[in-house]
């Protein structure tokens, strides 16, 4: 995967990552940010089917700890793939 991708991908798993934090830590309701969080659950569910390790998340819009877990093992499994990348490994 070339850098300009993994760097791509990873910010926006980031991102994610932390608005559902948000979320979930300030008690925002389900449906202010529903139709990015199902977006968010989609992306993770089409990019990393199959792959091992990932368990697939619940598509309904709402932010859960099942989200949060996949967020942060995709966030993992990128920086891995970026240390590769840069490390020559």
């Amino acid at each position: 995967m070339k850098r300009k991708t993994l760097f791509k991908r990873l910010s926006s798993v980031a991102m994610a990552l932390l608005l559902s934090l948000s979320a979930l830590t300030q008690g925002i309701t389900a449906s202010a940010f529903s139709d990015t969080n199902k977006a968010t659950q989609q992306w993770l569910n089409e990019t990393y089917a199959g792959t091992s390790g990932y368990s697939a998340v619940d598509e309904d819009g709402i932010t859960g700890m099942g989200t949060i877990r996949a967020l942060i093992w995709a966030l993992q499994t990128l920086l891995g793939k970026l240390s590769a990348v840069f490390l020559n490994i």
